[in-house]
């Protein structure tokens, strides 16, 4: 799905559902710009701004580490 929107804009519905290890990838991605298919040897620079939503409470998920705090200050402070 990343590789798709290169050029646009990602959304991610429910982010504070978001499994920790997809987190973990997904702050690489937002770090680096790059992916790394499944079945590929290559990483591939991407463009993607990402918007995120959630009705929770992020700060409350970070405090009960069910969410990451910098991903969390890694989209806050991308804006």
């Amino acid at each position: 799905m990343i590789e798709m929107a290169d050029g646009g804009t990602l959304f991610l519905d429910e982010i504070s559902g978001m499994k920790p290890e997809m987190q973990i990838k997904l702050l690489r991605v937002l770090e680096s710009r790059m992916v790394h298919r499944v079945d590929g040897t290559n990483e591939n620079k991407v463009d993607i701004r990402v918007i995120a939503a959630t009705n929770q409470d992020l700060k409350a998920a970070i405090q009960q580490k069910a969410f990451r705090d910098d991903l969390y200050y890694r989209s806050v402070w991308s804006r």
